[in-house]
C-alpha cells in the first residue's frame, strides 16, 4: 500500500498553523496592574449584584482590615448587600504595585437603588484603600480602609 504524502503534509501544516494561531492569540500574561484592575472590575460587579460569596473569593484568609478579620468583613458585606446590590461609580483610582504586594486607592460614589436611593439620601462618596498580595498566583485583598 502506497501512502500519498500530500494529504499527510496538508494535515501537518493545518495542525502547525492552528497551534501557532492559538499560541499567538493567547498573548502575553497580563501584568500585575491589569490583573488587579480585573479584580476591581469583577468586585464592583459583585457589589452591584449583591454577590457576597463571589466577592469574598477575592479576599485572603489572612485579611485584617478596618472592621476586623475576614469573618467580620463577610458579615458586614452580607448586611450591606442584603437588600440587593449597591450601584458603584468610580471617580478615580490608583494602583501601586511593589513586587508581590499592591495598594489601591479609589474615590467612589455608592448609591443604593439608583436614582431612588439618591433621592432618599442613601448616597455616599468614599475613599477606599485596599492592600493586596499575590497568593498562589492570584491577587487577594489582605486589608482595607474606608473613609
Amino acid at each position: 500500500m502506497v501512502i500519498k504524502k500530500w494529504p499527510v503534509a496538508i494535515v501537518a501544516v493545518v495542525v502547525a498553523v492552528t497551534l501557532l494561531v492559538w499560541l499567538v492569540g493567547r498573548g502575553p500574561e497580563p501584568g500585575p496592574e491589569a490583573q488587579i484592575q480585573k479584580l476591581i472590575d469583577e468586585s464592583i460587579e459583585d457589589v452591584e449584584e449583591g454577590e457576597v460569596g463571589d466577592l469574598m473569593d477575592r479576599v485572603s484568609d489572612s485579611y485584617r482590615g478596618q472592621g476586623g478579620d475576614r469573618r467580620e468583613l463577610r458579615s458586614y458585606l452580607t448586611a450591606l448587600l442584603f437588600r440587593g446590590g449597591v450601584d458603584v461609580k468610580v471617580l478615580s483610582h490608583q494602583i501601586a504595585v511593589t513586587g508581590e504586594t499592591a495598594r489601591v486607592e479609589m474615590e467612589l460614589v455608592l448609591v443604593r437603588g439608583g436614582l431612588g436611593g439618591a433621592m432618599e439620601g442613601d448616597v455616599g462618596a468614599r475613599t477606599v484603600r485596599l492592600d493586596l498580595a499575590r497568593e498562589d498566583g492570584d491577587w487577594k485583598v489582605t486589608g482595607s480602609e474606608v473613609d
